[in-house]
């Protein structure tokens, strides 16, 4: 039955029909949006991952080469997943070109050195922040993106800015003990830190 529904389904996008597309939406965006806000993507480039996931079925389905060996939620989740991924990789290699940078430094040793402590110190940044309570990981991502507490404290629905500042210190104090009291964190920081 649900071969059916997503062949229907399949069948709409072809003809771009509206009311297949939105009903696609909801019942299938809300993982791929999880899934990319979960590993550090906003809910505009999960939107626009999921505009381009049913881009790639329409054309895959027009060329009569989309063969489902799953179900049609599953396939547009692997695809979504699949151009995060690759996203985030291309941006990562646009960030730094470490070829470049040894080529042109001094004391490429140094820098070396200094990358791997900056992706440890993000690893141990991640590890922490996800076994904080799902209220301070969304504070902490929205202050990250730079909203302004106005904004936290309407997303959140608290009463006032001040509420958000506070829930914020809050949150980023547990965040820093958590990191500090990791065995890691001295191998990473000079005890200066």
């Amino acid at each position: 039955m649900a071969e059916n529904n997503d062949k229907i389904l399949i069948e709409g996008i072809k003809k771009q029909n509206e009311k297949v597309i939105a009903e696609i939406y909801t019942r299938f965006f809300p993982s791929v949006r999880h899934y990319i806000y979960r590993n550090n993507g906003s809910i505009e480039d999960a939107q626009d991952i999921f505009n381009d996931a049913i881009v790639v079925v329409l054309m895959k389905a027009r060329e009569g080469a989309l063969e489902l060996k799953c179900s049609l939620k599953t396939y547009i989740y692997a695809i979504c997943r699949n151009l995060w991924l690759k996203k985030i990789n291309s941006e990562k290699i646009d960030l730094i070109s470490y070829d470049e940078v040894e080529d042109t430094l001094v004391g490429s040793g140094v820098i070396e050195e200094e990358l791997y402590n900056f992706s440890r110190a993000q690893f141990l940044f991640q590890k922490h922040l996800v076994k904080m309570s799902s209220t301070c990981r969304r504070i902490i991502q929205y202050f990250l993106e730079g909203m302004s507490f106005k904004e936290i404290s309407e997303i959140m629905h608290y009463d006032n800015e001040s509420y958000a500042r506070k829930r914020k210190y809050r949150c980023v104090k547990l965040l820093v003990k958590r990191i500090k009291s990791d065995p890691n964190y001295n191998t990473i920081y000079d005890d200066d830190h």
